[in-house]
């Protein structure tokens, strides 16, 4: 889902000069030991009001805003090393939506022990949080493994007698040798159609996959869009998959066009989502587009699929904003389901599986494959209510979502306000569904991957961090 740059403007010019509510602290109390880490506490012996529980019956509840927090300090933490450190817990991180006005600024932290800056990204300027990088995939190429970096820099367009003009954005992507350290940096540009790769996918055999979008539908300089691309290792170059699914966009006047949402499988097939149409299936291997079933959202989240065959669509009518609904598709039978939730206020945030075929909604609950939910956050409703307070309830409602899962069975989380400068909760979370443990260790989002000797790599301040899973 691309959010549109008018949308962006004029959320800047109107919200900017307002004076923002507190919708912090809204997980309730700990029922246990303070949730501040003391220094030298071991992990087995942190203590965690997190541990996910079964759900118990929820009742509808008001919540008020809580007195605004000091300023925090890195907290000590013996998790990968004894100088290991976190902004704070994960419920702060994941519960509490902070902003200027608070009296409350945990200022900014690029990624604290034990990760470690790898190298430079060769970018001649770098200008945050319009200008961001962000690791996107590892791969294997002739034996060693290769590192893509997307990087995108957004420039604010301006109006021109009531039509919006556009901007000259930058999309590269910079792929990094980790063995060699050499960087080659390639278009995310596909000729000049006015589409640009904003997703990559990676299939069995390495073969690196995209889905085009636009700037902007009036920017396109072809009337049939292919939705996917395929990058040319001869040319380095993104090129458009002629075969496959195509939608026309010359009747939408408008910037803002809701792209279609895409997954690849294990099997080298895409599952396409369109809004307000339903699912399909696309094997490049024959050129076979399928219809399956209709699916009648107005806009999509985000998609996930698991082993077992499911696909999971998240979305919402607009009629129905800001509840989102979610979908599970069986690619065997063909059936199609709602997934009911166990709560008639949902907030808002993206949905992940993880290696069990947990589905998790962001880091409020997850439901396992048997059908029962756990629980991470107490009262979903009240959850949902506290972040309707205030004038940017639209922001925060959102749930910090997971990016990644690693080999030694953590969760990581990001949470970014993107156009809302405002919000200080951002950056980037770990969390342990086994032990109920967390740390907030930046205030960066800039992805999470992990390389074939188990090594974590994300990018802050236009630098290269890895972290060693396995010391």
């Amino acid at each position: 889902m691309k959010i549109s740059k008018t949308l962006i403007n004029l959320t800047i010019s109107f919200l900017f000069p307002l004076a923002l509510f507190s919708c912090s602290s809204i997980r309730g109390e700990p029922t246990q030991a303070p949730s501040r880490i003391e220094l030298g506490s071991l992990l087995t012996e942190i203590p965690s009001t997190q541990t996910p529980t079964p759900l118990p019956e929820i009742a509808t509840s008001t919540l008020e805003p809580k007195p605004f927090f000091d300023r925090i300090s890195p907290i000590p933490i013996n998790f990968f090393s004894d100088q290991s450190s976190c902004i704070s817990d994960f419920d702060t991180f994941a519960y509490t939506v902070l902003y200027w006005g608070m009296g409350y600024d945990p200022g900014d932290y690029l990624p604290l022990e034990p990760w470690k800056i790898a190298t430079d990204i060769p970018v001649d300027s770098y200008n945050p949080p319009f200008d961001r990088a962000v690791v996107k995939l590892i791969r294997k190429v002739e034996g060693l493994d290769e590192l893509w970096v997307k990087r995108f820099k957004y420039e604010f367009g301006a109006f021109s007698d009531g039509e919006y003009i556009g901007a000259n954005d930058i999309h590269e992507y910079y792929i990094y040798q980790i063995d060699t350290g050499a960087w080659k940096v390639i278009s995310a540009y596909i000729g000049d159609t006015g589409l640009y790769v904003d997703q990559i996918f990676m299939g069995n055999d390495g073969t690196i996959w995209g889905r085009n979008i636009g700037e902007s539908t009036k920017n396109l300089t072809i009337e049939e869009v292919p939705l996917l691309s395929k990058y040319n290792e001869s040319t380095s170059r993104f090129e458009l998959l002629e075969g496959g699914m195509k939608f026309l966009v010359t009747e939408v006047d408008r910037d803002f066009f809701d792209w279609p949402e895409v997954v690849l499988d294990d099997q080298e097939g895409f599952w396409i989502i369109v809004a307000g149409d339903g699912i399909y299936s696309y094997t490049p291997e024959n050129n076979h587009l399928l219809k399956h079933e209709k699916i009648d959202l107005d806009q999509i989240g985000n998609l996930s699929l698991t082993s077992n065959k499911q696909l999971f669509v998240q979305g919402n009518d607009y009629d129905d904003y800001p509840d989102w609904s979610v979908y599970r598709f069986s690619i065997v039978s063909g059936e199609v389901s709602e997934v009911q939730l166990p709560a008639d206020s949902w907030p808002w945030g993206e949905i992940f599986v993880d290696h069990e075929n947990n589905l998790w909604f962001g880091a409020v609950s997850y439901l396992s494959p048997g059908g029962g939910w756990n629980l991470l956050h107490p009262d979903i409703e009240g959850f949902a209510e506290a972040g309707s307070l205030g004038p940017l309830a639209w922001v925060a409602r959102a749930s910090p979502h997971i990016i990644f899962e690693s080999s030694n069975g953590l969760m990581w989380f990001e949470r970014d306000g993107g156009w809302d400068w405002n919000t200080h909760s951002d950056g980037t979370a770990w969390y342990d569904p086994e032990t109920g443990a967390g740390c907030w260790f930046t205030t960066v989002t800039g992805g999470i991957a992990e390389d074939s000797s188990g090594t974590l790599w994300t990018v802050a301040d236009g630098q290269l961090y890895k972290l060693d899973l396995y010391p």
